[in-house]
């Protein structure tokens, strides 16, 4: 057999190797997350001490500026998410996002119901697939950015975990969702974030 036969056999046979690792690493990563939640349980057992769901972004640390990208005065697209400690039992997620300092009431910029409870971020200008989008006190339906009208306002990313997964119509605003939701939440969490246009 010549060298050059040799080095061709050996590169397949590392393309190979190679393909079969990621392939198999993938499959771990995926499992992994998808079990999360099981292990977290597992350790508050023998610890005794409650793992709490938690949700943050990438974009801003909890309590400081939210950039201009994800407002009315950038992109007015959504930032990356993260999602963590998902407790075991959860059927899905929902996310609402809101301007608490919104004169007269709060505001809803973005409600997300139907979040499988197995992810473990929300991707930049994205919704996770499946989960489904209500109407916004904009009139629209999907994410609008912040906008205050003067001064400096706080912006909730508020997450919930539920026992079920809901049953609402695409046209649902925020009253519809809190009432479905009612007597099925499991946990908690939220992230803050503050914009001015001054």
């Amino acid at each position: 057999m010549s060298s050059k036969i040799t080095v061709i056999l050996l590169a397949a046979f590392g393309l190979v190797v190679f393909l079969g690792v990621k392939t198999f690493g993938g499959k771990i990563e995926k499992m992994s997350q998808a079990r999360k939640s099981e292990f977290n349980h597992q350790k508050e057992l023998l610890t005794g001490k409650q793992i709490k769901m938690t949700i943050s972004s990438t974009a801003f640390e909890n309590g400081g500026n939210i950039p201009e990208q994800y407002t009315c005065d950038g992109s007015d697209i959504n930032p990356r998410l993260e999602i963590a400690n998902v407790p075991l039992g959860t059927k899905s997620l929902v996310l609402i996002f809101d301007d608490p300092d919104a004169v007269g009431e709060v505001w809803d910029h973005w409600l997300v119901w139907n979040i499988p409870p197995t992810i473990d971020s929300i991707g930049l200008r994205s919704v996770p697939r499946g989960a489904n989008v209500g109407m916004n006190d904009f009139g629209e339906f999907g994410y609008s950015g912040p906008c205050p009208p003067s001064g400096q306002h706080r912006y909730m990313f508020r997450l919930y975990a539920l026992d079920k997964e809901l049953e609402l119509a695409s046209s649902a605003n925020r009253n519809q969702l809190e009432e479905a939701m009612e007597a099925h939440i499991i946990s908690k969490a939220g992230v803050m974030g503050r914009y001015s246009r001054e």
